[in-house]
């Protein structure tokens, strides 16, 4: 009787840890795809001649259960920005997420969406000004296709 019960406790714990490797996996995968996606953009970015500043994720702007990543923004002499990229599983799930989008924010800053694909950018203009960094921006994402 101990030995059936040592056997099934053996099998439980493997089943348990292949289950857990392949959970993890996953994990891993989805993980690795946003930071390459991530990568591609800041150099499309930079290669628009953006100055950038990684701030990392942002817990306070989730949207549809996805962290942000925020990255100041800056062209030659023009006033500092701000962006908020979002990366989703499908380029349904960042469409439907602009339907949530609720962001507090100063009277004179606008905001405007640019979604590329699962990713979604939100540019945030601290002066009110989109159209200062529109043309750089649409060629960034267009160089992500």
């Amino acid at each position: 009787m101990t030995k059936k019960w040592l056997g099934f406790l053996a099998l439980m714990l493997l089943m348990l840890a292949a289950v857990g490797c392949s959970k993890q996996n996953t994990v891993n995968r989805e993980t690795g795809n946003s930071s390459e996606l991530l990568g591609r953009l800041e150099r499309s970015l930079q290669a628009q001649g953006f100055t950038l500043g990684n701030k990392g994720k942002q817990s306070g702007d989730m949207l549809a259960d996805v962290y942000p990543v925020k990255y100041t923004i800056k062209l030659d002499d023009q006033n500092e920005d701000f962006i908020l990229v979002y990366v989703y599983k499908s380029a349904d799930e960042a469409r439907q997420a602009t339907t949530d989008q609720h962001y507090t924010i100063t009277t004179l800053t606008n905001f405007r969406n640019y979604i590329n694909g699962d990713l979604l950018l939100v540019h945030f203009a601290t002066d009110g000004d989109l159209e200062k960094y529109k043309e750089q921006l649409d060629e960034a994402l267009k160089q992500l296709r």
